[in-house]
């Protein structure tokens, strides 16, 4: 005879395991201060290679300011704008990134209580089977 409460809890943690796992791949062996290390290092790398690009085609596009400023010996100034445009940037894309980060560890970590609850709940009535 099938138990339908078993069968419903069999297909709820399917269905969970098929949408979350990946996800929770990197969360399953980190703290939440772990997890959010590396999403903020990794907005670290991304940021600064777009800021690179981004820096490098303005100054593609605007080589004769710059080669102005750089015969002229504005160049310091050039560079300081560079570095507090690029900071200020940094900042709030790594604050972006773990309120945003911090509520999928939070959401995920719930989801996976509800999961692990579900897995207990069918190995008691696997037990109670036998």
């Amino acid at each position: 005879m099938v138990n339908e409460e078993k069968t419903k809890l069999m297909i709820d943690c399917a269905m969970f395991e098929k949408k979350n796992m990946s996800q929770l791949k990197g969360i399953a062996v980190q703290t939440k201060t772990g997890f959010l290390r590396v999403k903020a290092f990794e907005t670290f790398v991304y940021t600064t290679l777009g800021y690179i690009l981004l820096a490098g085609i303005y100054m593609f596009y605007n080589t004769e300011k710059v080669m102005s400023s750089l015969i002229a010996m504005t160049e310091d100034f050039l560079y300081v704008r560079f570095l507090i445009i690029y900071l200020i940037i940094m900042l709030i894309t790594l604050m972006l990134t773990l309120i945003k980060e911090g509520n999928n560890y939070k959401n995920l970590s719930v989801k996976t209580e509800e999961y692990n609850r579900n897995l207990e709940q069918i190995k008691k009535f696997s037990e109670k089977k036998n």
